[in-house]
C-alpha cells in the first residue's frame, strides 16, 4: 500500500472515531442541540461565572447574557462583520437555547454550578474540553475556511488563502479576543489593548494550526503542486459527477483538525492544573520529560 493510501486509510478511520461524536444531536424531535454546543455553553458560563467569583452576584442578568453570547460566538460575529454577512447566530434557535439555558442554570442557581463544581476535575474537563475543541473545530471548518472558498465561482478556485486561514483562525478564537479586548469577564467592563498584540494565547495559536492545516490538506491546488494531480471526489446523489478536492476530503480534514483543537486544548488544560494536577506538578512532569529526550 502506497503512502497515500495509508494517510487515507487513517484519516478514514479519524473521521469514523470523530466525527459521530460531533453529530450527536439532543431533543432531535423539538429542538435539535449538537451535544458540543451543550458542552461548550457549560463551559463558557461556568468559566464566565468562576472568574467573577464573588462578583458574581453583582451582574445583571442581560449584561451576563451579552458576556455569555460574545464568549461564545463571537469568532462568528467578527468573521461576519468581515465578510459582510451579519451575525448568523442571531438566527439560529438552537444556538439561544443552548446557551441562554445553560447561563440561566449557572447565574440563577447555586446549586447547578455547586453539582458542576463538585465534580472530578479531570472528568468533567475532560468532557467540557472536547466538547469546546468540537464546536472550535466545527466553527473553523465549516464557517470560517469553507465560507471563504464558497465565495469564489467553485471549490477549485485558487486564492483567499490570507482569507480563509484569517477567518478560520477568527472563528475558532474570536470570542475570547472580544472578551479580552473589553475585559467581559469583569464587573466594570472597559476597553483596553487585547493581548494578542503583545503576544498570542494559545488559544489563538491552536485556532490558527487548524485553519491552516484545514487550508492546505483540502485545496486541490496544493495536492496538484504536491502531487501532480488533482483527486477527485464524486458529489452526493449524482452518478456522475465528480468534483476537485485536496489531499484529504472534507470530512477527514474536519476530522483532524478536530484532534489537532482538541490536542492543544487539553494540553493547556492540563498546564493550568486543571485535570487533577497542579501546574507545579505539570511544568516538573513536562521538564523530565524533555530532559529524558
Amino acid at each position: 500500500m502506497s503512502a497515500q493510501g495509508v494517510i487515507h486509510m487513517l484519516s478514514g478511520i479519524v473521521a469514523d472515531l470523530v466525527l459521530p461524536l460531533s453529530q450527536i444531536v439532543l431533543f432531535p424531535s423539538v429542538l435539535p442541540i449538537p451535544l458540543p454546543m451543550i458542552l461548550h455553553a457549560i463551559r463558557v458560563s461556568y468559566d464566565y461565572r468562576t472568574r467573577l467569583a464573588a462578583n458574581h452576584v453583582h451582574i445583571g442578568w442581560l449584561q451576563g447574557l451579552v458576556a455569555v453570547l460574545f464568549m461564545a460566538a463571537g469568532g462568528g460575529f467578527s468573521v461576519g462583520l468581515l465578510r459582510g454577512e451579519g451575525w448568523k447566530a442571531l438566527f439560529n434557535d438552537s444556538f439561544w437555547a443552548a446557551y441562554g439555558s445553560m447561563y440561566l442554570l449557572t447565574f440563577g442557581s447555586s446549586t447547578f454550578y455547586n453539582i458542576l463544581d463538585s465534580l472530578p476535575p479531570a472528568v468533567f474537563y475532560s468532557m467540557i474540553v472536547a466538547g469546546d475543541a468540537l464546536s472550535r473545530a466545527n466553527a473553523i471548518t465549516g464557517y470560517g475556511v469553507d465560507g471563504v472558498v464558497q465565495t469564489v465561482t467553485s471549490s477549485s478556485s485558487p486564492g483567499k488563502w490570507v482569507a480563509r486561514v484569517v477567518c478560520g483562525t477568527l472563528a475558532g478564537c474570536g470570542g475570547g479576543m472580544i472578551a479580552d479586548a473589553f475585559q467581559l469577564a469583569t464587573l466594570d467592563w472597559t476597553f483596553k489593548t487585547p493581548s494578542i498584540f503583545r503576544a498570542a494565547s494559545p488559544d489563538i495559536n491552536y485556532a490558527f494550526y487548524t485553519a491552516l492545516f484545514y487550508t492546505l490538506t483540502t485545496a486541490p491546488e496544493v495536492a496538484l503542486w504536491l502531487t501532480g494531480e488533482v483527486p477527485l471526489a464524486k458529489v452526493s446523489g449524482k452518478t456522475e459527477a465528480y468534483t476537485p478536492q485536496g489531499l484529504l476530503s472534507l470530512d477527514e480534514a474536519r476530522a483532524w483538525g478536530s484532534l489537532i483543537m482538541l490536542s492543544g486544548l487539553l494540553i493547556k488544560t492540563y498546564r493550568e492544573g486543571k485535570l487533577g494536577f497542579s501546574s507545579r506538578k505539570a511544568d516538573a512532569i513536562e521538564e523530565k520529560g524533555s530532559k529524558a529526550q
